[in-house]
């Protein structure tokens, strides 16, 4: 047996303490994203892997500009799913650790939307990094962890890097047509981290985040760094009361804080663990409904 580690993947139900020799199954049969060190080369080889499982993406470019200007060097792929009539709206969820953006792809049918709002959903995959928390292991991360418990330093330099990277995938939707008060920024662990780092500082009015069973990284940050277009947005924030993974204090002080700051925080949680469940799901629905309305249907 393999040692196990912490993993975020499979959020809808799946235990999420696995080992590393069902991750080295995962290499073959999920999608090819590699969560041991010796097929990081097939994972950097994007030709290969699309010629051998035909993964749906779209490519995004190599270099991203941040919100400070900075230039980051992060390359996002991801897996689109398109509305039957032309899109007026766009979610972009980010995955937990260890997973990829396969992982909440039934999602969008559990959600039970009606055909308006029109959405296109987002999912993209995580770069593959050593992870220190899993004693260096690599996996899909979108930055690197030491710990979960708030007093941890962070990776400020991967946190800043993905930032910009999701950026890009803002910019993109916004090219395509959908007005930036029409994109919901979503994620789960990991993930929703990223999606409450990046849109509480993105320099134009989006329509909401969604962060399910996470915190906010760099917390310290905000208040230098929160960006006044988004002072407002609405914020959803669900939690299970017996996640191991990641506390219940640490996003309840994420939630606090950001109430403090005065952004109007939809708090739930639920008896669950560091997944999701149908509950959560019916909850986020009306929060979708209520949010891409407002901002302009």
């Amino acid at each position: 047996m393999g040692k196990a580690f912490l993993s975020e993947s499979s959020p809808l139900g799946v235990d999420q303490h696995i080992t590393a020799d069902c991750l080295a199954d995962r290499t073959k049969l999920a999608r090819a994203y590699a969560l041991l060190s010796e097929v990081d080369e097939l994972v950097c080889d994007p030709a290969l892997l699309e010629k051998a499982l035909g993964l749906s993406r779209i490519a995004v470019l190599a270099r991203a500009e941040d919100l400070e200007g900075h230039v980051g060097n992060i390359t996002l792929e991801s897996l689109r799913i398109e509305p039957k009539e032309k899109p007026d709206s766009a979610v972009i969820l980010m995955h937990g650790l260890g997973a990829d953006g396969h992982d909440f792809e039934s999602l969008v049918p559990e959600l039970r939307l009606p055909p308006v709002p029109s959405i296109r959903w987002v999912f993209p995959h995580a770069p593959v990094r050593p992870v220190t928390i899993n004693g260096g292991l690599s996996m899909p991360a979108w930055f690197d962890i030491m710990a979960i418990d708030g007093w941890a330093g962070e990776d400020e330099s991967g946190i800043r890097e993905t930032a910009a990277a999701i950026g890009v995938l803002v910019r993109a939707e916004r090219d395509n047509g959908i007005a930036p008060e029409r994109i919901i920024l979503a994620g789960f662990s990991q993930g929703g981290a990223m999606a409450l780092f990046t849109a509480l500082r993105w320099p134009e009015r989006l329509g909401g985040v969604a962060a399910l069973s996470c915190w906010l990284p760099l917390a310290g940050t905000l208040p230098a760094e929160a960006h006044k277009e988004n002072s407002a947005a609405p914020v959803f924030m669900a939690h299970g009361t017996l996640d191991p993974m990641v506390p219940l204090r640490l996003a309840e002080s994420s939630r606090d804080l950001l109430r403090a700051t005065g952004y109007p925080v939809t708090w739930l949680t639920y008896p669950m663990a560091h997944n999701v469940c149908a509950a959560e799901v019916a909850d986020l629905r009306e929060w979708l409904l209520g949010v891409l309305p407002a901002a302009g249907l």
